[in-house]
């Protein structure tokens, strides 16, 4: 188990003695706080599998879960959470956090190509690869929308 508060704690606050009062009002968009923001929710995430195969409607599927990044792919490709399937399917899932709808870009679409054709030359799955989007508040419909096979929310996560 992990206390997240702790690492918050270890993160931001021990060591820090002279804190102003606006620290955190001046800090709050910081790259090191937006940073941290994407830390938290991958691990929330990490730490309800079992509500995103809910969500997924796949709970009931036998799967292997897990972390992939590749070894030989350039530029090199990481997987937040692969959900390997009994079914023959393969959910390749990303976490992002997002203060709103998370929005693909076309580079980032390009970038979710090339990692979901890594992971098929580096593994050489037979199985059907489903883009997954695990978000704070859902993707923006958009021109990339339509790549994803399948989306979870942050509600989901505490169904």
């Amino acid at each position: 188990m992990v206390d997240f508060f702790s690492l918050f704690y270890l993160k931001f606050m021990k060591d820090k003695k002279y804190l102003d009062e606006d620290y955190w009002t001046t800090n709050l968009q910081s790259g090191q706080m937006n940073a941290w923001r994407g830390y938290s929710f991958e691990q929330v995430c990490l730490y309800h599998i079992r509500q995103i195969k809910q969500a997924l409607g796949i709970s009931g599927i036998s799967s292997s879960v897990y972390s992939w990044r590749s070894k030989t792919a350039e530029p090199g490709a990481q997987i937040d959470l692969v959900i390997d399937r009994r079914d023959d399917t393969v959910n390749l899932c990303e976490m992002k956090y997002s203060n709103q709808e998370y929005t693909i870009t076309k580079n980032y679409d390009m970038e979710l190509r090339q990692k979901r054709s890594a992971f098929y030359e580096e593994t050489k799955t037979r199985k059907a690869l489903h883009n997954t989007f695990v978000t704070t508040y859902g993707l923006a419909h958009n021109a990339y929308w339509g790549n994803i096979q399948s989306e979870v929310t942050m509600n989901d996560l505490f169904e």
